[in-house]
């Protein structure tokens, strides 16, 4: 029965009956349990008693020593297998009764044991550190399964270079002043541990493990030393720590510091610390895990100051269409040979010219990345150097001005930036004939006040008389002197100047250029240009619209005509006798108004008003009769003028004459 089972043994009585003949030869019955009899010497023997048999029921115990990396203590299909990780089994007196090592699987088991309750299993490192202590009581015949031991690793080491776990690595776990902590303070087997062959480590810092352990919030170090042969112990070059991590509590309870369980591949995260400030107290940290602690190895990389990269382009200045090729050198002082990538970022709209790229003369393809070319797994010899050369094209799309290419280069392993960029910068000229825009023109004397240039002078030729024979004429008959026509000429020494201050002055003929004045893009852009009107002569006033804006679109050239006139000027001359004492204009003044405005309504005239204010009047006074005189004029133009009328006002002061007040 289970009860039986559960007890380890049970009884079984069994009877014996049969037959014999007494002395005097008769046949008797008798049974084992109600008769005596006596053995062949003829001693007697007792009564039988039942003799039970006694039958044992053995037990086992079983288990899984895997790597935890779900965080929750169970075995799971996230869960990593361990193989060779020794397990002891003790017991009731502490002795190892039997020893065995996980396989492939990470299964151990510990068949055929007597039931008892004092058994224990003592889980092991691959080099012995202890991990841990179950006591497992087994019943009769009971397989005792599951005796799980989850490894939760803060982290492994691994190489920085080839990422590969690095076992007999010792951690020292220490305060912030470098000095190892006393054991008591961590659990057991991990100070002063060594990793096995997958790296793995841990640290669990029990803040009031022992007196001498700190108790308050501590700052807590892990050094890392005794490691194999060719391996630094400083931290690594090629992928630096991070700062001081503060450890909280969160409902969690996991600190997860990279993400990666176990050594980081190519491309994943590389975050780690070797500074740790955790807090103490009945309050528990977080557990940190998947701290994951690169050492430098034979191939790791040198300092950047061993590794020196120079980017020089063939040509200073160029143009679009141009080929412009690029050299990269990448000089090393290291003793080792170095891996490295060399990212190549070419000015914008620069394109890379397929094929043309060589790694020490031989062609390699590079892995193009819009603007950005990266030449990966480049090995720089000791103490040498190799030479990246390629081609690019400038595209049309190339603003002129200066512009830089960017290299540098970055850890093959881990992509970190080694030193700082080279460049090399490279002037795109401009293409007068497709990119530039150019403005000409001419500030002339536009006699007829029309706004447009009606052409120079013609060569006056017209007092030279006429020697040709006319029929009936007589043979040195003259014809009468023509009437020159009226030809516009230019205006020397006139100044015109953009917005963005480039200016430029007429020459004798009143003519002007400014090569490549705009550089526009697509479908063009605006051009403005103002003249000057106080370098033109005295007298002259613009005909045309001053600033000018045209169009510009590239390669065309562009005409802009500036016109001046000597305008005649109509003077009004007025003083406060032409207002009344109120400020109102006598009807003298307005009769006089009428009449101006029928002067000079069919040529272009300036109106000049001038008052003559007497020592005594104000400035206020005067402007306001002057502008009451110029909004008559303009109420009085409409009607009449065929031009647009300008009207200057100025205030002239009458000086005090001797001898009145």
């Amino acid at each position: 029965t289970q009860a039986d089972i559960d007890a380890g043994a049970f009884e079984n009585t069994a009877t014996v009956t049969g037959t014999y003949s007494d002395a005097a030869g008769d046949p008797q019955e008798a049974s084992a349990d109600s008769l005596t009899g006596s053995d062949a010497s003829g001693n007697p023997l007792p009564d039988p008693e039942p003799g039970p048999t006694v039958l044992v029921f053995r037990g086992g115990i079983s288990g899984t020593v895997f790597l935890d990396v779900s965080g929750t203590g169970e075995l799971d299909s996230t869960s990593r297998l361990l193989e060779g990780y020794p397990i002891e089994l003790l017991d009731g007196t502490g002795n190892v009764i039997a020893t065995t090592t996980t396989d492939s699987d990470g299964f151990y088991s510990f068949p055929d044991l007597l039931p008892g309750s004092d058994y224990e299993v003592v889980f092991r490192t691959p080099r012995g550190a202890v991990l841990d202590r179950q006591a497992v009581p087994v019943g009769g015949g009971q397989q005792v399964i599951n005796v799980n031991k989850p490894i939760d690793p803060s982290g492994v080491i691994y190489d920085s270079i080839t990422r590969a776990p690095v076992a007999d690595v010792v951690i020292i776990i220490a305060d912030a002043s470098g000095t190892p902590l006393p054991a008591a303070c961590v659990l057991p087997g991990q100070q002063a541990q060594l990793t096995g062959l997958n790296g793995a480590y841990r640290f669990d810092i029990i803040p009031d493990g022992a007196p001498q352990c700190p108790v308050a919030q501590t700052e807590y170090r892990l050094i890392v030393t005794g490691a194999p042969a060719d391996y630094s112990t400083a931290p690594s070059v090629a992928i630096q720590p991070e700062p001081t991590l503060t450890v909280g509590s969160s409902p969690a309870g996991i600190m997860d510091i990279s993400g990666v369980t176990g050594a980081p591949a190519i491309g994943q995260d590389t975050t780690y610390h070797l500074a740790f400030r955790i807090q103490g107290g009945p309050a528990a940290s977080d557990d940190v895990i998947n701290n994951n602690i690169p050492i430098d190895g034979p191939g790791a990389l040198p300092p950047a100051t061993d590794l020196q990269i120079v980017k020089t382009a063939g040509m200073g200045s160029v143009r679009i269409g141009d080929l412009l090729p690029y050299t990269i050198t990448v000089t090393s002082s290291a003793a080792v040979e170095t891996v490295v990538t060399v990212r190549d970022r070419l000015p914008e709209h620069f394109l890379y010219r397929e094929g043309s790229a060589q790694v020490g003369g031989i062609s390699v393809s590079p892995v193009v990345s819009g603007q950005t070319l990266f030449f990966e797994g480049l090995s720089i010899p000791a103490g040498g150097s190799i030479t990246i050369t390629l081609t690019t094209y400038v595209s049309s799309r190339v603003e002129p001005g200066t512009h830089v290419n960017r290299a540098q280069m970055f850890n093959a392993f881990t992509g970190a930036p080694i030193g700082p960029e080279a460049t090399a910068a490279v002037r795109v000229e401009v293409d007068p004939v497709f990119q530039c825009s150019t403005v000409i023109g001419r500030v002339f004397d536009d006699i007829n006040h029309d706004g447009y240039f009606n052409g120079e002078p013609l060569e006056e030729r017209f007092a030279i008389s006429d020697q040709d024979y006319i029929p009936g004429r007589g043979k040195f008959w003259s014809a009468p002197e023509p009437t020159a026509p009226r030809r516009e000429k230019g205006l020397p020494g006139v100044r015109l100047v953009t917005p963005n201050g480039i200016a430029v002055t007429t020459d004798e003929h009143g003519r002007f250029s400014l090569p490549c004045a705009a550089i526009p893009r697509d479908i063009g852009s605006n051009f403005m240009l103002k003249l000057d009107d106080r370098t033109l002569p005295v007298g002259y006033r613009m005909t045309t619209e001053n600033p000018r804006v045209v169009r510009l679109t590239p390669g065309m050239l562009t005409k802009m005509n500036f016109g001046a006139a000597m305008f005649p000027v109509a003077r009004v001359d007025l003083s406060a006798n032409a207002f009344t004492a109120d400020g109102e204009m006598r009807a003298e003044l307005r009769a006089g108004m009428h009449e101006l405005v029928r002067q000079i309504a069919a040529r272009p005239t300036v109106v000049r008003l001038s008052y003559q204010a007497v020592p005594d009047e104000s400035e206020r006074t005067a402007n306001a009769r002057l502008r009451a005189v110029e909004r008559e004029i303009r109420r009085l133009w409409p009607g009449t003028g065929r031009y647009a009328l300008t009207v200057e006002r100025v205030v002239e002061r009458l000086a005090q004459q001797p001898g009145r007040p």
